[in-house]
């Protein structure tokens, strides 16, 4: 009767230690995802190869070419050029720059009101183009 509990004790013990190794092992697995899925909310991410690009001269740019112009912590800023009109470009950014809201409260707003119009046309209009090109902006 002795050897018949002693092999329920030690039956139940191992079961106990398996269940509280799984449990371990279910809530860090439930931790590690959780923070996964976290970062992955927070935006897509792209790899990107890193490439040498050509810039044009931007005072001989025509559609379909890359220019420099501008930078933002402190690596310069490649604009696509959409379309050149008389002496006017327009320019598309190839990269995202900065990463920024709409606005910066959940609700409905327009252009002209958002948080982030105001951020470029300020901070980054500051930050990004330098005191010499603002002429030609």
């Amino acid at each position: 009767m002795r050897q018949t509990k002693k092999k329920k004790s030690g039956v139940i013990l191992i079961v106990l230690v398996v269940a509280i190794l799984a449990a371990i092992a279910g809530i860090a697995w439930y931790l590690y995802n959780k923070n996964n899925a976290q970062e992955e909310a927070a935006g897509h991410y792209i790899e990107q190869k890193v490439e040498k690009i050509k810039y044009t001269d931007i005072a001989k740019a025509k559609a379909g070419d890359t220019v420099a112009f501008g930078k933002y912590d402190d690596e310069k800023i490649a604009w696509k050029v959409l379309e050149k009109k008389d002496n006017e470009l327009i320019l598309l950014s190839d990269h995202c720059i900065a990463k920024h809201a709409y606005h910066d409260k959940n609700k409905a707003v327009t252009w002209e009101n958002c948080t982030l119009r105001k951020w470029l046309n300020d901070t980054f209009y500051q930050k990004a183009l330098s005191q010499s090109r603002y002429p030609v902006t």
